[in-house]
């Protein structure tokens, strides 16, 4: 994880392909373990605007298995923040991204195939999660991959969540 201010490396491998996913981070408040969608409210501390940045030639051309974990670990591929926050509704919140002043990305949390209780409640089931961890809820449409745009040096990468703040991040090597 990295600050919602702070420079994004590309990495040494010359061939990649930085990719932008602007997501929901829902924050643990109380561990969780094999809870229903109905208990789920009562595990959240609160919200945060999550940019899940992945390497798409490490993910999807290293060939065999997509390598998600490796794609997203560097230490600059998640930033955070700015703010944590509680009591709104996680069901109706604008999600966005720009790349040097162009919208790339413009969608609502209403149209998420599951909602944030069902996520918390589902990943329960198979990880317990505990106070801290925070659920990345996935992205709405308008990747970089889709494009066959990718992220490079000197861009600039802002994203944001209504109510969660904004960040901003240059690509550097």
């Amino acid at each position: 994880m990295t600050g919602p201010f702070d420079p994004i490396r590309r990495g040494p491998n010359p061939g990649v392909k930085l990719d932008w996913e602007t997501e929901l981070g829902v924050v643990i408040g109380r561990r969780a373990e094999d809870i229903s969608r109905e208990e789920a409210s009562a595990c959240i501390s609160g919200y945060v605007c999550v940019n899940d940045i992945s390497d798409r030639a490490t993910q999807i051309d290293a060939g065999g298995p997509r390598h998600r974990v490796r794609a997203k670990s560097r230490s600059t591929y998640c930033p955070v923040g700015p703010y944590l926050v509680r009591g709104i509704d996680p069901g109706q919140i604008d999600v966005w991204t720009k790349v040097n002043g162009t919208i790339e990305q413009q969608g609502n949390t209403r149209d998420m195939l599951f909602d944030v209780y069902e996520l918390v409640a589902y990943i329960s089931h198979y990880v317990p999660l505990s106070p801290g961890d925070i659920v990345a809820t996935g992205t709405p449409s308008g990747v970089g991959m889709g494009k066959n745009r990718f992220l490079k040096p000197g861009d600039i990468l802002e994203c944001g969540i209504t109510h969660l703040g904004s960040q901003r991040h240059e690509i550097v090597d």
